[in-house]
């Protein structure tokens, strides 16, 4: 989750300074956020699904991690 947060930052073209100030929060406390030094709210995660035009659950789901999976499967079929 806090790769594909930082992932839309950047592709975005937004510096941790203006996403913390949408965010209300310091630029610091919205670096450990996204680093995954901090624990994440509810209200943070959809703010950030507002900002970004995405759904809350593609925040929260790794697709890496379902890529992985579905090769896994693939494997024992």
């Amino acid at each position: 989750m806090f790769t594909r947060i930082k992932d839309l930052r950047i592709s975005n073209a937004y510096k941790q300074d203006y996403v913390a100030d949408y965010l209300a929060l310091s630029q610091s406390a919205y670096s450990r956020i996204e680093n995954g030094a901090s624990e994440i709210t509810g209200s943070v995660l959809v703010k950030l699904a507002t900002l970004y035009q995405v759904p809350v659950d593609y925040l929260l789901n790794d697709d890496s991690q379902r890529e992985k999976t579905a090769t896994n499967l693939t494997y024992y079929i």
